[in-house]
């Protein structure tokens, strides 16, 4: 039996993205879907299957996003599935503003990915991390 591939085609033009009113998922490929509502709200969404389960990612407006951008997005979140990661995957650290909070997020990750495959490289990532942690919680006179 021979595995699946992703289709690496796109079907969408700037003009196409910018004429489509049909209100439903509309394809590019790779994943990429142009979302209208009935409301005519426009946003792109990234459709595919993380480690088995079917999700949709939001990639954002398609007033603010470009067709090259969220082809751009898409081919991101490809790559990082390939790599054996979550697309998801360190977006709370990334929107945390305080580098401490931020530091812990990061350690709980490396955690649960240690956990799920606790190799050399993982330990030495989560003792790393752990390290910043300690530091970040001296620094603050805890």
């Amino acid at each position: 039996m021979r595995a699946r591939r992703a289709r690496l085609r796109e079907y969408l033009t700037t003009q196409m993205v910018e004429e489509l009113q049909t209100p439903g998922r509309h394809a590019d490929g790779n994943g990429l879907y142009l979302y209208i509502d009935p409301s005519g709200a426009r946003r792109w969404i990234w459709r595919g299957r993380i480690h088995g389960k079917r999700s949709d990612l939001g990639l954002g407006s398609a007033r603010i996003v470009t067709l090259e951008e969220a082809r751009t997005k898409a081919r991101d979140i490809l790559r990082t599935l390939n790599d054996g990661d979550k697309p998801t995957m360190g977006r709370a650290r990334r929107r945390a503003r305080d580098p401490l909070i931020a530091t812990a997020i990061e350690v709980v990750e490396l955690f649960t990915a240690w956990v799920s495959d606790n190799t050399p490289a993982s330990r030495r990532a989560l003792g790393k991390a752990r390290d910043r942690l300690y530091r970040e919680l001296s620094k603050d006179g805890a």
